[in-house]
């Protein structure tokens, strides 16, 4: 699995998450693209930046460490999330993510900075979620 490959699969998807967790199998198999469908989660609008976000959800959830190597791209595109359908799985990653921080169970801890970036991001993204 390469790069090249990664757009027509996340194109494919639907939001059944046999599908999602079928593509998030991949890139957990492949961490190389795990960076390449973070900026298609953060560079693009509509669709497939929302199916993009969809399985940087379901690959978090299944290995956040992989997530850990790609904070800064996160926490700076987090507050530039504009559609309900990427703004909700990301708001679940802050969640996870907080609780990774204060209950120190991840592998690799977030640091103070990026800790205090999804307080702060995080607050904002569940009030427009209505959490």
């Amino acid at each position: 699995m390469d790069i090249s490959n990664l757009v027509p699969l996340i194109k494919s998807i639907d939001a059944s998450r046999v599908k999602r967790q079928n593509l998030a199998d991949i890139v957990i198999r492949n961490p190389s693209l795990m960076e390449p469908l973070m900026r298609i989660a953060f560079s693009e609008e509509g669709e497939l930046a929302n199916k993009a976000c969809w399985i940087v959800e379901f690959v978090a959830k299944s290995d956040l460490n992989l997530l850990h190597a790609h904070l800064n791209i996160f926490t700076e595109n987090l507050s530039g999330l504009k559609e309900d359908s990427s703004i909700r799985p990301m708001a679940k990653l802050c969640e996870i993510l907080i609780l990774s921080y204060f209950k120190k169970k991840a592998g690799q801890n977030i640091g103070d900075c990026h800790g205090q970036t999804f307080r702060t991001d995080s607050y904002g993204l569940f009030r427009l979620v209505n959490w």
